[in-house]
């Protein structure tokens, strides 16, 4: 696997390159290079060959560009739902109809924060009422707001909103 020049520049290996070729010049590297003319990407790939620890290093660098490139990723809003719908029987034996929807959004922070908001809200109607004080049907909703802030040398502190 070779390298070219835009390559080499482009991670900052191109000044480390030049010194090592440079200096197996001045002390030999087992090869003839003063006798014959070669060009700067022959040299370079002679030296590559002669040093591969040169090449995993550039391995090595592309792989942190990958993974800081994925960590990144996962840096802005996510938004995500669900809904349910069901007709079954109750503990008494009654048919119940349910129905129920959620959504919501989080966002992470580079800081390692995250702020989230999320909403429900959820439909129960049943045949027979157990007692005459139990709503039906019923009908429930609500709003979370959650947070959760890194600070500084005291890990993370949470907060948490709940409006029903």
């Amino acid at each position: 696997m070779g390298f070219h020049m835009n390559e080499l520049a482009r991670n900052n290996a191109l000044p480390a390159l030049l010194g090592i070729v440079l200096l197996s010049m001045l002390c030999g590297t087992g090869r003839a290079v003063a006798s014959e003319t070669v060009s700067l990407q022959k040299m370079l790939d002679r030296v590559i060959e002669t040093y591969p620890s040169i090449e995993i290093a550039a391995l090595q660098v592309e792989q942190a560009r990958q993974e800081f490139a994925k960590v990144r990723s996962t840096l802005g809003w996510q938004v995500y739902s669900q809904a349910g719908i069901a007709h079954d029987l109750n503990f008494i034996n009654s048919p119940t109809d349910r129905f129920d929807v959620s959504a919501g959004m989080r966002r992470s922070f580079e800081s390692g924060s995250q702020f989230e908001i999320a909403g429900q809200y959820a439909y129960a109607e049943s045949d027979a009422a157990l007692t005459p004080f139990l709503p039906n049907p019923s009908r429930s909703s609500g709003l979370d707001i959650n947070t959760a802030c890194l600070l500084p040398g005291a890990g993370i502190t949470r907060s948490t909103g709940k409006a029903s």
